[in-house]
């Protein structure tokens, strides 16, 4: 859960910008 919690927000900084 942990490491799928880091990738979400990972994917979500570079689309939103």
């Amino acid at each position: 859960m942990s490491t799928k919690q880091a990738l979400l927000p990972a994917h979500h900084v570079p689309r939103t910008k």
